[in-house]
């Protein structure tokens, strides 16, 4: 298994001055990304489950994961315009804990089902994001997430990928138990 292309992608993503937003605290928004167990593990799942769903249809490995970042994009723009969805930390907890199950049972449903799955929950995701979007520069920082959330699928799918060529089913069956387990385990620390 190579990891060149997906360094190639840091390095891309990481020159991009948008994707270096700066949040409150300082944090780069591209960066961000991953430090939430929550939005690390949900963009995870994405790519993982597209990599087992392309077993079926090539297409899933874009097709799903771009319709969780569109919709991460349109949650953000809907709570600038005042409108918000309710229970939002519930629906970012039920896409992680849910995105855990569906790879633990192999969950294979067609492309378009697993598209407006993923997107229904980026909602949420995009919700939260807004935000906590500093006040100055909003647009600049959920383009950093978007761009981290990019990368965070990226990674997913290439790990499922030699997940399903060196260990089988099985090992997208261990990484849905693994992600649903070390979620559980940030909810209770924290």
């Amino acid at each position: 298994m190579t990891l060149r292309p997906g360094l190639a992608a840091l390095v891309i993503l990481l020159a991009t001055t948008a994707a270096l937003a700066h949040g409150d605290h300082g944090t780069p928004s591209l960066l961000h990304a991953f430090a939430g167990a929550d939005h690390l593990l949900a963009a995870l799942v994405v790519g993982l489950w597209a990599a087992w769903i392309s077993r079926l249809d090539r297409r899933a490995l874009l097709v799903v994961p771009a319709s969780f970042v569109t919709l991460v994009a349109a949650g953000a723009a809907a709570a600038w315009a005042g409108i918000t969805l309710p229970l939002v930390e519930a629906g970012i907890w039920a896409s992680v804990m849910l995105g855990g199950l569906v790879l633990l049972l192999l969950a294979r449903p067609s492309i378009g089902l697993a598209s407006a799955g993923v997107g229904l929950f980026a909602l949420f995701h995009g919700q939260a994001h807004a935000i906590e979007a500093p006040g100055a520069e909003p647009a600049a920082y959920i383009a950093g997430i978007l761009a981290g959330t990019v990368l965070l699928h990226a990674v997913g799918a290439v790990l499922g990928r030699a997940l399903l060529t060196h260990v089988g089913a099985a090992g997208i069956r261990a990484a849905g138990a693994l992600i649903a387990g070390i979620f559980t385990v940030s909810r209770v620390v924290s």
